[in-house]
């Protein structure tokens, strides 16, 4: 394939078996100063395409593995507090009123783990107080 352009030179791709040659001949002041000449073979542009794609993939490997770590680690770091104040939840529920959630942070589990232990404290306050008067009521009855 040969494409020929007076003002600019002469630009030739000549097919071989082992790819293609890509050949370039340029005028210097118009070709009063003579011409430029450059060939090359296209399997070195070929080669450096390969390589580039190639590192292009590992880099973007690289990348999504790391975001999937980075992805892990905070799954794990929002989902450790919440499972704690699950844990509480429960034991508190099977009669453990002594159970209290692991505030860590400021942030909305962690206010969340505040407000559920003063609500623990108050249910057990609460309760200490109703086995009392229940306790008081029995003792005036039995003087009665």
């Amino acid at each position: 394939q040969k494409i020929l352009d007076p003002a600019r030179g002469v630009f030739l791709i000549l097919k071989q078996n082992g790819g293609a040659v890509i050949d370039v001949r340029m005028p210097i002041a118009d070709g009063r100063a003579g011409w430029i000449h450059v060939g090359m073979s296209d399997t070195r542009i070929r080669l450096a395409i390969s390589k580039a794609t190639i590192s292009f993939l590992l880099v973007l490997i690289l990348c999504i593995a790391v975001s999937q770590v980075l992805a892990f680690a905070l799954c794990v770091e929002l989902v450790n507090p919440i499972r704690n104040l699950e844990d509480a939840a429960c034991r508190i529920h099977a009669g453990d009123l002594s159970a209290r959630a692991r505030v860590a942070g400021n942030d909305e589990v962690g206010k969340l783990a505040g407000n559920f232990n003063r609500m623990a404290e108050s249910l057990k306050t609460l309760l200490t107080r109703l086995v009392s008067v229940q306790e008081n009521e029995k003792k005036a009855v039995a003087m009665e």
